[in-house]
């Protein structure tokens, strides 16, 4: 009997649930599947599911090994290592101290400091005894008011003596201790402008990781990137206001002001852009969620401590609502159970963060695919990234499988859009049986 055909469509369409085709261009895959090879494996498929669709679904999800060649991943096979490999990930790391290089470095900012500071004292000491020495030895034409000296460099001590004080009294808390040398007037530059450094370091990985790294693509002055960013912020909360409100939310203006700072090519749709900053978002949320209580209050604190502009925390706050109310779960990340022994950076975390987000996606993609056997709505560049070249190729071969009978005359077309054997595919299919046959009897 006739077997339900998809339908051919153009490459990069989507037909929920049926089979897309694209013609070989030499560029596509490094497998060398024979048409004979994969047809006698979909032969057995066949005849065990009843219909060419089913049998071409099953085969996807088995992969199959030729003869001769590597073996061609299927769609059950990534699902594993995809599983594997996060698995690999939340055993290896923990989240036990995210903060530990950002306290090293403020350590380092305070430790310059009482350097510059001690060096400052000396050098001004050592330079008043010089003056003194040479007025001694009559050196100096004008004469030296020693009196002056002396309390000029008392002052100095006394200035020294305060700044000390203020670094010896830090608190030992991390958010706490940023605030407190927000207000300090640094002596050693060296050290000021390692503390500024870390600051915008630490405002780049709070902004740029939940936003689309949106500093870095507005400008590249520091105090201006804030307050572009705000501005932007802004508008974006507006929008996304109009359109939870039910009317125009006038996406085509605002991506005429702020397109460029969402890469290129930017975002077409609404749509497309509440998604974009929802996976860029939750990359923040999952740390957040998977922290312990006290540690994800010292990080909000941070954030506070860093982001001075009350304003810009408010509108990033606001976003991230909005984003949530715009979520079908009402959520952006979910927590994962870190196990291991390896701490994470905060920089490192996010970085996992996003990978396990990546994960997360594709074996949804993976899944589905196993439910429509159309493997074209999975993200070919992620399997590459996350799985390796091999799988990434792999996948290309698995989409080409129908079209690879078809060219060989296997199946074809048929009523209704329906994929059918050809008679070439049913005399394969007897040729296959028979050889299996006395391939059996042999063996007894």
């Amino acid at each position: 009997g006739r077997v339900p055909l998809p339908r051919v469509a153009e490459p990069g369409s989507m037909t929920g649930g049926k089979y897309l085709y694209s013609r070989w261009d030499s560029t596509q895959s490094v497998f060398d599947v024979g048409d004979d090879a994969l047809m006698d494996q979909f032969s057995d498929s066949l005849l065990s599911r009843g219909d060419v669709s089913s049998a071409l679904r099953s085969l996807t999800q088995r992969g199959l090994q030729p003869a001769d060649g590597p073996r061609v991943q299927g769609v059950q096979d990534m699902l594993q290592q995809l599983r594997s490999q996060r698995e690999e990930t939340l055993r290896q790391s923990n989240l036990d101290s995210p903060l530990d290089e950002l306290i090293r470095k403020l350590a380092e900012v305070v430790a310059t400091e009482r350097q510059g500071l001690d060096a400052r004292l000396d050098s001004t000491m050592a330079q008043a005894e010089a003056v003194r020495s040479a007025s001694e030895r009559g050196e100096i034409d004008q004469p030296v008011d020693s009196n002056a000296a002396n309390e000029l460099t008392q002052r100095l001590r006394e200035m020294v003596g305060r700044h000390r004080a203020v670094l010896d009294g830090l608190p030992p808390h991390l958010a706490a201790a940023v605030r407190t040398l927000n207000d300090y007037d640094f002596m050693d530059q060296r050290a000021q402008r390692l503390f500024d450094e870390l600051k915008e370091s630490m405002q780049r990985q709070f902004i740029d990781r939940q936003f689309q790294r949106l500093t870095q693509s507005l400008t590249d002055d520091g105090q201006r990137d804030l307050s572009a960013t705000k501005e932007m912020l802004q508008d974006l909360n507006r929008m996304i206001d109009r359109h939870l409100q039910g009317v125009n939310p006038r996406f085509e203006e605002f991506m005429e002001r702020w397109g460029s700072a969402f890469g290129d090519p930017p975002p077409q749709t609404f749509p497309e852009l509440i998604d974009h900053m929802q996976r860029q978002a939750a990359q923040m949320t999952s740390l957040l969620s998977s922290l312990s209580p006290g540690q994800r209050q010292e990080l909000d604190d941070l954030v506070e401590a860093v982001l001075t502009d009350a304003d810009l925390r408010q509108e990033m706050a606001d976003l991230l609502q909005n984003l949530q109310a715009l979520s079908p779960t009402g959520e952006l990340g979910r927590r994962y159970p870190f196990h291991g022994d390896d701490p994470l950076a905060l920089d490192e975390a996010l970085d996992t963060m996003e990978r396990l987000q990546r994960m997360d996606a594709l074996e949804q993609q993976l899944k589905q695919s196993q439910k429509s056997g159309n493997t074209q709505s999975v993200e070919a560049d992620a399997v590459r990234d996350l799985l390796g070249q091999e799988s990434h190729d792999s996948l290309e071969e698995l989409r080409r499988f129908a079209e690879k009978l078809e060219n060989a005359g296997y199946i074809r077309e048929g009523e209704g859009e329906e994929l059918e054997l050809t008679p070439r595919g049913i005399r394969r299919i007897g040729q296959h049986a028979l050889t299996e046959i006395f391939s059996d009897m042999k063996k007894r």
